[in-house]
């Protein structure tokens, strides 16, 4: 039997990665532990993969608990994710802080010897101490200037509706 092995990148400009070995037909909340605990958190916040396309532009959501709809960890196997996200996934570690990380399928290796459903095949890097800072840079946008392009108005056409006379208002 062959298990899928899978990199688990930190979101950081440092390089810290775990490789982990897993059963296709372990849960996605198999792989959730062992990430967890191959980088030395303790398991008590919330996480959530999330699939993801080529370019790791997030997706839809795989949820640790059952929240009624969508996927959630428990019942999607790591084969059913592999295939749904074309073998990247996006996982976010304690919603708090967001430790965010890549995770990516690289290669198939034997089963693990003492028939472990997972395992760490090799690590590189230490977790920093603080969570790496996410810069969500965007498009600086103008307010007037979105309002009129959106709607095709600006404040001279507004005046003209009376919506800047106070008389209107009151």
């Amino acid at each position: 039997m062959k298990y899928d092995k899978i990199r688990v990148i930190l979101d950081d400009k440092s390089d810290v990665f775990r490789d982990i070995a897993i059963d296709p037909s372990a849960s996605l909340a198999d792989l959730h532990q062992q990430i967890y605990s191959s980088f030395g958190f303790n398991g008590q916040e919330m996480a959530s993969f999330y699939t993801c396309d080529s370019e790791w532009v997030q997706d839809q959501e795989i949820s640790l608990m059952d929240m009624g709809e969508g996927q959630n960890m428990q019942h999607t196997t790591v084969e059913e994710a592999r295939e749904l996200s074309n073998k990247k996934l996006i996982y976010v570690y304690d919603f708090m802080n967001l430790w965010t990380f890549f995770v990516e399928w690289i290669d198939q290796v034997p089963a693990l010897a003492d028939d472990a459903k997972s395992g760490v095949v090799f690590s590189f890097g230490n977790l920093p101490d603080d969570v790496p800072e996410k810069s969500f840079d965007g498009e600086e946008i103008d307010e007037e200037d979105l309002f009129e392009d959106e709607f095709g108005l600006n404040d001279e056409d507004l005046d003209d509706y009376g919506f800047h006379d106070e008389e209107t208002w009151n």
